[in-house]
């Protein structure tokens, strides 16, 4: 489904960030899938970032330098932020209090000695 080869709703914690900064993902939105897989394997999607919100979330990946597979995001909002609620009852906010992520550990073989 992407350019990284990798399916946000059945592989999401393989999606790289060089793939999230591609003008598909920007103009669509980005948004934040559950942590879990439901049984038949599929992520749910469980905010939707609009307007502002989805400029922040690209400004995060862009300022993590991360272009491998992209670590789980936290999202942290207020009900005031939330625009609509679509009919499977996922909101979409156009702003965030803030987005967040845990860094990857480094790879100690990576380094140059």
């Amino acid at each position: 489904c992407t350019p990284d080869g990798s399916n946000a709703f059945y592989t999401p914690a393989v999606h790289t960030g060089e793939c999230l900064l591609f003008d598909f993902c920007v103009v669509s939105g980005h948004s934040i899938m559950s942590e879990f897989p439901g049984e038949d394997g599929r992520h749910s999607i469980v905010l939707k970032l609009v307007d502002a919100a989805n400029t922040t979330a690209y400004e995060l990946v862009k300022n993590s330098g991360i272009t491998t597979a992209f670590p789980m995001v936290e999202a942290v909002f207020e009900d005031s932020q939330v625009v609509s609620t679509d009919a499977d009852g996922v909101p979409s906010v156009s702003t965030v209090t803030s987005l967040s992520y845990e860094a990857p550990p480094k790879d100690p073989w990576a380094e140059n000695p």
